[in-house]
């Protein structure tokens, strides 16, 4: 089975709390983001693009927990490739007061796209 390595169209949708960011104050940052792979029952199904929605919170640690779908389109079809992508991903945690803090209801759309050259076309 050919293995298709994408690089993930993430949009993080963050509500972080208001407040200045300086030497005691950062936002949580991405810093492993990992790959993200079609779904194979995707191709199978003759899918060529899709997206999900996931929510998750950011332990002080940087690792996620906590993941459900919020959204797919199409419904469930790339759904437990999202969840191991993001689940796989670890971050810098926010600090408040030059203390790590946990991030709570962290939103991250994945969109799955295949392009022309790995789509397969039955010969004709």
């Amino acid at each position: 089975m050919r293995r298709i390595i994408l690089i993930a169209g993430l949009t993080l949708a963050l509500s972080l709390q208001g407040g200045c960011v300086g030497t005691s104050n950062q936002p949580f940052s991405l810093v492993q983001p990992g790959t993200l792979e079609f779904p194979q029952e995707a191709r199978d199904a003759g899918e060529t693009q899709g997206s999900v929605v996931v929510e998750y919170d950011i332990e002080v640690d940087g690792t996620v927990s906590n993941l459900l779908i919020v959204s797919s389109d199409p419904p469930e079809l790339f759904d437990e490739e999202a969840l191991r992508f993001v689940g796989a991903w670890r971050f810098r945690p926010a600090y408040e007061d030059g203390n790590p803090v946990a991030t709570r209801g962290v939103q991250s759309t994945i969109r799955f796209e295949l392009s022309n050259e790995e789509i397969e076309l039955p010969d004709l």
